[in-house]
């Protein structure tokens, strides 16, 4: 499914399917994403500012650059994920599952963790960015 520069903004898509989706350059700011599916998309250069992605399933999902400033992501599954150059400032991702992601370049300012939440191995929460 080609959504190349597909403008959702402050749209309602509570489980909508993004599987294997080609969302370079998508507009999802302040869009309300509840348990939508981006199993294995890439999303690159896609702004998710303010969205609410609480319990999404980003399961190796190809994030390249996407902003995800101030979303929620509350125990959303990024199990998998390639996270590079990624800003996540202020993200809430209490109980997220990080668990296997490969992050490289990516901003953690301000984001939000707690004793829920599963990082990789390498992951030290005192960093602001990998």
């Amino acid at each position: 499914m080609n959504l190349h520069r597909a403008l959702f903004e402050e749209a309602d898509l509570s489980g909508a399917g993004f599987s294997n989706a080609n969302l370079r350059s998508a507009l999802f700011t302040r869009a309300v994403l509840i348990q939508a599916n981006f199993e294995g998309p890439k999303i690159m250069n896609a702004v998710l500012t303010a969205a609410n992605l609480e319990k999404a399933n980003l399961m190796n999902a190809e994030l390249d650059a996407a902003d995800f400033s101030q979303a929620n992501l509350r125990g959303a599954n990024l199990q998998g994920a390639e996270l590079d150059s990624c800003r996540f400032f202020g993200a809430d991702l209490r109980g997220a599952n990080l668990a296997n992601v490969r992050i490289t370049k990516t901003d953690f300012r301000d984001a939000l963790f707690d004793e829920n939440t599963i990082f990789p191995k390498d992951f030290q929460s005192s960093r602001t960015s990998f």
